[in-house]
C-alpha cells in the first residue's frame, strides 16, 4: 500500500492508493499530485499515441490509437478504416466523416424531423426493405434512385397496403401496377409526354387546353382538336362506324366536303358537290336492290344493262339495240326512227289507241279496224269534212288518199 500524506484517522486497506491533504502539518503538506506520464501507471510494453487520434486499450494492460481520428482543419471527426456503433451508444459531433463501410446495428434515427436534413453524394445500396415516412428529395444533374429488376418500390396506404407498385419483371418489362381502388393518375402542369427516351422518339403527348396526340414511328397519326378529332393515313375498322341523322360523311378538300353521304332521319343521300362527275364504279357488275334484296337495276362490265319493275325484267340493252319485256308506252311524245329502220314484230303488228286496236299487220296483209276510215263519196267531199291532203278515205270498198 502507499500513502501520500493521508488522513490520521483513514484505515487503509488492500492496496488503495490515497491522495489527500494532511491538516496537521502548517503549511498543509500535500496540495497537488502530478504524474508525468501515464505508462508510469501501466505495467508491460505502452503502446505510442498519435496526435489528435482518440486512444483505446489495445490490450488488457496497454493504451493505443483507435481508428477515430480528430481533424482540426475541417473539425469533424474521421475513421481510418470500418467502424460499428451500436444501438445504445452513440457519437456528438457537428460532421462526421467515415472514410471506409460504416456498419450500424439497430434502429438508427439521423438529424431532428424539425428540421435535420440527411444527405447521401455517393452511390448508395440498400439490401433490405427501407421505409420512408416523410418526403424523399433527390437534387442534382443526372441523380437517380436505382431499384434491382426484383425489389419494386412500394407506395403503401395508410394502413400499410401497397397500392402503387413501380418495378421490374415479367420478362424484363418495366410495370407500373396500380392495385387499389382509385385511379393511376398522371399529372403535368403544361404538357405529358410518352417517349421511348429523355430525347427519344414520341409515342403520344397531352397538352393542358389543347390537343391529345398519337404517334406511329414518331409520326403523328390522331390528333384531338376543337371540332373532333384529325386523322392523318388510313382508318381501318372491324366494326360499324355509326353517324347520327343529319351527320355527314364529307369526303373531298372542299369546305363541307365534295361528296357527302349523310341521312337525314327520313331518306339518305348520296350528294355529289363538286365540279365533277359523280361515279359508281364495280369491279364487275353495278347493282341496285332493295334492302331486302329485290333488284332493281343490273349493269355488268361487259354485257347488258337490266331495268326491273318489282323485281321483274322489264327492259335490258344488247348488242343490237334495247329489249322492252311488256307494253311500251309513250306520253305526249313521238316516236322517232332515224335512217333504215323498221318496227318489227315477230308474228304480226297491231296498232292499238287506248288499247283498242285500229289496225293489224301481218306478213300478208293490213287490216283496218272498221269505223277508223270515214267513208266520201269522192274528194270533194272529204275536203269538205276537214280531211286534208295525204289523209285517207274509204269510197265503199276503195281506199282513197285526199289530195
Amino acid at each position: 500500500m502507499a500513502i501520500i500524506n493521508s488522513y490520521p484517522t483513514a484505515t487503509p486497506h488492500g492496496s488503495d492508493l490515497i491522495i489527500g491533504t494532511d491538516v496537521s502539518t502548517t503549511p498543509n503538506s500535500t496540495k497537488t499530485f502530478t504524474i508525468d506520464s501515464i505508462n508510469a501507471l501501466a505495467t508491460g510494453t505502452p503502446a505510442a499515441g498519435t496526435q489528435y487520434t482518440v486512444p483505446m486499450f489495445t490490450s488488457a494492460v496497454a493504451l493505443g490509437d483507435s481508428t477515430l481520428v480528430y481533424n482540426p482543419v475541417s473539425d469533424k471527426f474521421e475513421t481510418t478504416s470500418g467502424f460499428a456503433v451500436t444501438s445504445i451508444a452513440g457519437i456528438s459531433t457537428t460532421s462526421l466523416v467515415a472514410n471506409n463501410d460504416v456498419t450500424v446495428l439497430g434502429n438508427t434515427i439521423l438529424g431532428n424531423a424539425s428540421g435535420d436534413t440527411f444527405t447521401v453524394n455517393a452511390t448508395s445500396t440498400f439490401a433490405a426493405p427501407v421505409t420512408f415516412s416523410d418526403n424523399v428529395t433527390i437534387n442534382g444533374n443526372l441523380k437517380s434512385l436505382k431499384m434491382g429488376q426484383t425489389t419494386p418500390l412500394y407506395f403503401l396506404d395508410g394502413g400499410g397496403v401497397a397500392k402503387l407498385t413501380i418495378g421490374g419483371n415479367i420478362t424484363n418489362n418495366s410495370i407500373i401496377n396500380e392495385s387499389g381502388a382509385g385511379d393511376l393518375i398522371l399529372v403535368s402542369n403544361t404538357e405529358l409526354e410518352i417517349k421511348s427516351g429523355e430525347l427519344g422518339e414520341n409515342y403520344a403527348k397531352f397538352t393542358k387546353d389543347g390537343p391529345i396526340e398519337l404517334y406511329y414511328d414518331n409520326s403523328k397519326k390522331f390528333e384531338t382538336t376543337t371540332s373532333g378529332v384529325l386523322v392523318t393515313g388510313s382508318i381501318t375498322t372491324t366494326g360499324d362506324v355509326i353517324l347520327p341523322d343529319n351527320a355527314k360523311l364529307e369526303i373531298g378538300s372542299a369546305a363541307g366536303g365534295d361528296l357527302q353521304i349523310y341521312h337525314d332521319g327520313a331518306n339518305s343521300y348520296i350528294d355529289e358537290q363538286g365540279t365533277g362527275n359523280l361515279f359508281i364504279k364495280g369491279s364487275t357488275n353495278v347493282l341496285i336492290s332493295t334492302a331486302s334484296g329485290g333488284q332493281m337495276a343490273q349493269f355488268t362490265d361487259t354485257g347488258s344493262a337490266f331495268l326491273y319493275h318489282s323485281g321483274s325484267l322489264k327492259f335490258s340493252t344488247t348488242s343490237a339495240g334495247a329489249t322492252v319485256t311488256g307494253d311500251l308506252i309513250v306520253d305526249g311524245g313521238d316516236i322517232s326512227l332515224s335512217g333504215v329502220a323498221g318496227v318489227n314484230g315477230v308474228t304480226s303488228l297491231a296498232l292499238k289507241v287506248a288499247a283498242v286496236t285500229k289496225a293489224t299487220i301481218t306478213s300478208t296483209k293490213i287490216n283496218i279496224t272498221s269505223g277508223i276510215i270515214s267513208n266520201y263519196a269522192n274528194n270533194a267531199a272529204a275536203l269538205a269534212a276537214g280531211l286534208v291532203a295525204g289523209d285517207l278515205y274509204r269510197n265503199g270498198d276503195s281506199l282513197n288518199i285526199v289530195h
